[in-house]
């Protein structure tokens, strides 16, 4: 885990780790910094694998067609994101993962379907740790964190009631 605005060198710290993906989460507002910084990363680093999840891929699946983004995740991303890194260290196709929308070589984009929504029982809890990196995060007498998965409520000015839309018969 990599905070942009707190990592020094971050191409060089991305190179170091050497990884095969690496994921954005991208809230619409910050998403023309992460496509620049997708750009950069591809520019720089040449096989590695983009996917833009969150918010803004979810709700503008057209971020798909910028330079720097090689997949998009549209709403849930645990098991599509598990399933796609079990899929390239198989070196198999990544296609066909639900959830996932996957730009090929040619430009072409495959759009997959939703999975069905994921049993909150089955998924471990949240690694924070990852966070403790961070001195300012560490440090805090008071830790703050979401302990749900999406919201019950449809309020008109969020985005809950679309994601609502979304997975529609999907559990």
């Amino acid at each position: 885990l990599f905070l942009v605005s707190h990592t020094p060198e971050l191409i060089n710290q991305i190179k170091k780790y050497d990884p095969q993906i690496i994921c954005f989460s991208a809230l619409t507002g910050v998403h023309q910094s992460i496509y620049k910084l997708a750009s950069l990363i591809k520019k720089e680093i040449k096989n590695v694998i983009t996917l833009m999840g969150g918010p803004h891929a979810t709700y503008s699946p057209e971020a798909i067609h910028e330079d720097g983004i090689d997949i998009i995740c549209r709403g849930e991303g645990e098991y599509a994101v598990l399933e796609l890194a079990e899929e390239l260290e198989k070196n198999t196709d990544i296609t066909n993962i639900q959830n996932l929308w996957v730009k090929k070589k040619n430009g072409e984009v495959v759009k997959n379907d939703m999975r069905p929504v994921a049993n909150l029982n089955e998924l471990p809890f949240p690694d924070r740790e990852l966070y403790y990196k961070y001195d300012f995060l560490r440090d805090l007498p008071m830790k703050r964190f979401i302990a749900s998965m999406g919201c019950p409520y449809q309020c008109t000015f969020c985005h809950e009631p679309v994601i609502h839309k979304m997975y529609k018969g999907k559990g």
